[in-house]
Formats: C-alpha cells, sequence, structure tokens
C-alpha cells in the first residue's frame, strides 16, 4: 500500500464502457482532501469496449487491467483489489453516478471516524 493514496475505486467492466466512462467522470468531479486510484478491470474480451476505457489514461490516476478472459465477478474485483494501494478499497458498479460533490470524502470520513466498521 502507498501511503499516499487514501481510497481506491474498483469498478469491474462487462461492456458498459459509456457507463464506465460516466462514472469516472464524477468521481474526478468529487471534492476531496486526499489522494486516490480508479482501477478498472475490463471482462469484457471486446476490443471497441477496451478502446473506450483507453480512453481514461489521460486521468494521472486511473489504472486500467484489460483481462484476455472474462474471469467473473468475483475473480475480476479481486484482480483490481490486489492492483489496489489505497487504505480503502470501494468495489463500485459501472452504473454509479456519484451526484454529490462530497459523497467519497463523507464515506472515506466516517471509515476514518469508525475503524472498527
Amino acid at each position: 500500500m502507498k501511503k499516499d493514496i487514501k481510497a481506491s475505486i474498483v469498478i469491474l467492466d462487462y461492456l458498459k464502457s459509456r457507463r464506465v466512462v460516466q462514472n469516472v467522470q464524477s468521481i474526478m468531479e468529487q471534492k476531496v482532501n486526499f489522494n486516490l486510484e480508479i482501477i478498472i478491470v475490463d471482462n469484457s474480451c471486446n476490443t471497441e469496449n477496451a478502446k473506450k476505457l483507453e480512453g481514461l489514461k489521460k486521468y494521472a490516476n486511473v489504472r486500467l487491467q484489460i483481462n484476455k478472459d472474462n474471469v467473473g465477478y468475483v475473480r475480476g474485483n479481486n484482480r483490481g483489489a490486489h492492483m489496489a494501494n489505497g487504505q480503502y478499497i470501494l468495489i463500485v458498479n459501472p452504473d454509479i453516478v456519484w451526484r454529490e460533490k462530497d459523497t467519497l470524502q463523507k464515506l472515506v470520513d466516517f471509515m476514518d471516524k469508525n475503524p472498527d466498521v
């Protein structure tokens, strides 16, 4: 774990690249006082889907794992979690949009204040 990353957000994709892009864009609009990383694991085995996800590499804190085979939901998320460097790992579905700009900050603050959760 790198000490400078507080939260790692893992998004497992299966043919939902448009939704993943929207999700990442809404994460990037979050107002947080910590460093975060976004790890996208693509299980689609589809070159068009992968191309759309490649555009997210423009963000320095986004990492992309394109799987050659669909390894399933659990193994796909586990791959993302193993790549994570954050103190907290958030498994997020592709279709999530973070509407309130402080949602991620509130979540991390709660976890910091409640270490037994």
